[in-house]
């Protein structure tokens, strides 16, 4: 009799907790499951997102430096139209590259134009190797 009490047949004579464990049979697979999927979406999520930032990063450093190299090669226009002319010059160029951005916090894609601000984003001066810095000092002629 007793081997028939503890057999996997449903009688009324198995105990409560005996029924109970078989009725939660492949709980941990689901649990497992649905926190796997969460924690999966959350990775690829995060993914996303560092690509995005590495994508601005990459076409901001880009435009700067194209608007350096066309600001360097537009010196020649500093005696005669003076900065504003090679500012100009760095600025437009700037505005030709495009850079990552969100449209209108829907967090859809949306590439606007790059923008510098004259007085602080474009500068000129002496890079000092030595000091890793910008002097924005003309140098002294050698007497």
């Amino acid at each position: 009799m007793r081997a028939r009490l503890h057999s996997r047949t449903r009688s009324p004579f198995i105990p409560v907790v005996l029924r109970r464990r078989h009725s939660r049979r492949g709980f941990s697979l689901v649990f497992f499951g649905v926190f796997g999927l969460i924690a999966l979406t959350a990775f690829v999520t995060l993914g996303v997102d560092i690509g995005r930032l590495r994508l601005a990063k990459t076409q901001l450093q880009n435009a700067a430096d194209a608007a350096a190299l066309a600001c360097g090669s537009s010196l020649q226009y500093l005696p005669t139209d003076g900065v504003t002319k090679v500012q100009d010059v760095a600025m437009d160029t700037a505005a030709e590259n495009t850079s990552i951005d969100q449209a209108g916090g829907t967090g859809a894609r949306a590439d606007n134009d790059v923008q510098l601000v004259r007085e602080e984003d474009v500068q000129f001066g002496i890079w000092r190797t030595s000091c890793t810095s910008l002097s924005a000092r003309a140098p002294v002629p050698p007497a």
